[in-house]
């Protein structure tokens, strides 16, 4: 008779009395006797046969129940498939022969039979290394179909090969890092693990949870996992190389709860390529902006888990932190970076040096950051103060590109210079970029330190809200405060204004006589752009000053000023308001001549008492 088995199987069996050719089915007692006699005595010798037949294939077990074999993996697996092929398969056409195979499984399980092979051909615990042809070695450890803790194996997922588009590649890779950490998993066929759990014995198969719990285990007094002293550089772990890592991590987010399971598994990579233990008391940033913090890599988890982890949606993941305005801001000295980026004064920079991409890395971090206050619905103003307080942290740190042009001094030609502002004086910057006013026409002439946009973007980051947020900061001709608070700035770092600027300074303080309002008075008057009655242009702050009728002649009228710091002022109508704020009084003709010039007719030149009298 064809048993199906791939086994022949000599015995006393009933036979039909017909054919002489099949066991007798009837229900007799020569039934009853080839029932016993297959579940009593073949299903036992097979399970020995199965066990004895290892040493005939070359598969010779010491004491440890191993086996060691001095060749190639591929060849041992390739011995193990001959061996395995003797397994009977449970799905057979006759119910009797059938029954024996689960007969033979549940006999395995009963006597804890270590026939279920793990292979190995490298050390538990470290990285892979090569092996020359005369080190090549393989090692396979025997499993009992169940078991607990160390005598536990698991039969591989058939759902492991989905996991990237390299399938086999991907399942072997996968495989090969579980091995090393020490997860005994089973070379073994899908179809054996179905006939042993078509036989009623609970054999395990590799899964999320199991891997995750697996992993828990690796700080036990009796460790299953054996990752090795942590923190290590991932080379120096069986890991051995990021891609693994995340073949593991991707294999066990298949678990819905498994990122709300980190603590304590020692899956985490951060940014330097260390392996280290999620720890709940020591939350790493998950972020793309880990660039901008290059000496703290150690604090940022690395950008191929970032990539895993933040498509977790609305979930929050209690190992991670996210990376504000303000830790940026505490972990900016610990960067080893020159007194380029410190200091609360403008510092001179090359825009096309090392440092222009990790510049636009901070500008796209604040623009993602400030992303959610952009949205509210706010007046300027609002919005202003909102990013300037959210910033304040940052207030020393020069992060702002702005140019100026100079002249140099043997070609008097022009050059622009480029600076890098902090953020505390981001006002004495003004954005002229857009703008063909007369004022922002004249505001250019006079050299100012003007707003320069390139810097903050790169090819492939160009974001609006980035010129916002810049826009926020410096001085715009909507907000005059700030664009006096510019101009002041210009007349510190250099008093002097070579050149006809006539027509400019009137255009500039035509702009504040439609916006005094609110101006402090006293920036105002320290502006040098005022100009007299002899045709000087000065600044008023810690004089007196008046406005004189155009009536009036200007002569010698300069010596108010040396005796007494009084000037007189040129009157122009469009300035009649601004000088009124600015608290100079409009003297009338005869108020000009009592108070002041006959006062001291005598001390003037010949030629100014004739213009005078004349007049």
């Amino acid at each position: 008779e064809v048993t199906g088995l791939p086994v022949h199987i000599n015995g006393h069996f009933v036979l039909d009395h017909e054919g002489r050719r099949g066991l007798l089915k009837a229900d007799t007692v020569g039934k009853e006797w080839n029932k016993l006699l297959l579940s009593r005595v073949l299903a036992p010798c097979y399970a020995s046969m199965l066990s004895q037949v290892r040493n005939v294939l070359g598969l010779f077990i010491n004491g440890e129940n191993k086996t060691k074999m001095p060749c190639k993996r591929e060849y041992v697996c390739s011995v193990l498939r001959k061996y395995q092929d003797l397994f009977p398969s449970i799905k057979l056409k006759d119910f009797y022969w059938s029954e024996t195979a689960k007969e033979v499984y549940q006999c395995i399980e009963r006597t804890k039979m270590r026939l279920l092979p793990v292979v190995r051909d490298f050390t538990v615990g470290k990285p892979r290394k090569k092996l020359t042809s005369e080190q090549n070695a393989v090692e396979i450890t025997w499993f009992p179909p169940t078991g607990e803790e160390n005598n536990q194996a698991f039969f591989c997922d058939p759902d492991l090969q989905p996991i990237t588009s390299s399938k086999d590649l991907a399942k072997r890779e996968l495989e090969d890092v579980l091995l090393r950490l020490n997860f005994n998993l089973i070379e073994a066929p899908l179809s054996l693990w179905k006939n042993f759990v078509g036989s009623s014995i609970k054999s395990q198969q590799l899964s999320p949870s199991s891997l995750t719990k697996f992993f828990e285990t690796h700080t036990s007094f009796n460790p299953l996992c054996i990752v090795g002293k942590l923190p290590a550089k991932i080379t120096e772990t069986p890991f051995e190389k990021v891609s693994n890592l995340e073949l593991v991590l991707k294999y066990c987010m298949k678990q819905e709860t498994f990122t709300q399971e980190l603590h304590g598994l020692p899956l985490l990579l951060t940014q330097d390529e260390t392996i280290q233990v999620f720890d709940l008391s020591k939350p790493k940033f998950l972020t793309p902006y880990f660039r901008i913090l290059p000496e703290s890599r150690h604090e940022f988890v690395h950008e191929t888990l970032f990539n895993l982890f933040s498509a977790v949606k609305d979930k929050v993941i209690p190992v991670f932190k996210k990376l504000r305005i303000q830790d940026f801001a505490e972990l900016l000295p610990q960067q080893n970076f020159p007194e380029l980026f410190t200091g609360s004064k403008k510092v001179p920079w090359n825009p096309n040096g090392r440092y222009m991409m990790w510049l636009q890395c901070v500008w796209r971090f604040l623009e993602y950051e400030l992303k959610e206050i952009l949205k509210c619905d706010q007046s300027d103003e609002e919005l202003r103060g909102c990013i300037t307080v959210t910033l304040t942290s940052l207030k020393d740190w020069c992060l702002l590109p702005a140019t100026e042009t100079g002249k140099l001094s043997l070609l008097q030609t022009q050059a622009t210079n480029h600076y890098l502002v902090p953020f505390g004086k981001s006002e004495t910057v003004i954005d002229l970029e857009h703008s063909s006013l007369r004022i922002a026409k004249a505001l250019r002439k006079l050299d100012l330190l003007q707003l320069d946009y390139k810097p903050m973007f790169s090819l492939q980051h160009f974001g609006n809200d980035r010129w916002r947020i810049a826009r926020c900061l410096v001085a715009t001709l909507n907000n005059p405060s700030t664009v006096l608070v510019s101009l002041l700035e210009r007349l510190t770092r250099d008093v002097s204004i070579v050149g006809d600027f006539r027509e400019e300074f009137r255009t500039i303080l035509d702009y504040f006589s439609k916006v005094f309002n609110g101006l402090d008075r006293a920036m105002l008057r320290q502006l040098p752009f005022y100009e007299t009655v002899q045709g000087d242009h000065v600044r008023i702050n810690g004089l007196e000053a008046f406005v004189l009728p155009q009536t009036v002649p200007g002569c010698d009228l300069h010596m108010w000023k040396e005796k007494n710091g009084t000037v007189f002022l040129k009157s122009f109508n469009n300035l009649k308001e601004l000088y009124n704020y600015i608290e100079c009084s409009v003297l009338t003709e005869t108020e000009v001549y009592t108070k002041f010039i006959f006062q001291h007719f005598e001390d003037m030149s010949s030629e100014g008492r004739m213009k005078h009298l004349d007049h």
